[in-house]
């Protein structure tokens, strides 16, 4: 639902969200360490992902979103989450995919 102020100011409620936003993500990524817990990345937090460290996080980010995320950890704590980096993320992903078996079909051209 959206207020009057934000349907007559979209840019400035945009610009509002936008800040919340990253002040919200400064806050869990600092909680979390900013730094990745597989190498020790740490020079750019913009190359920081937010890990779910037993799986899940994709039905997770359907069921309450991204900033729903951001501030279940803030919130609850970051028992069962972690920092990795972009590298990192994907060789844990590409390592549990090949683990389960799970193939992934590709999109056929004409």
């Amino acid at each position: 639902m959206t207020s009057l102020w934000q349907r007559t100011n979209p840019e400035k409620a945009a610009l509002y969200r936008r800040k919340h936003i990253e002040k919200l993500r400064t806050e869990v990524f600092t909680l979390l360490g900013n730094t990745c817990s597989k190498c020790g990345y740490s020079e750019n937090t913009r190359a920081l992902q937010i890990d779910h460290i037993e799986g899940g996080g994709a039905q997770e980010t359907r069921d309450i979103g991204r900033w729903g995320i951001l501030k279940k950890i803030r919130d609850q704590g970051k028992e069962g989450y972690q920092l990795l980096c972009a590298n990192c993320n994907m060789i844990k992903k590409y390592e549990s995919d090949k683990e389960s078996n799970r193939k992934y079909n590709k999109r056929e051209t004409k």
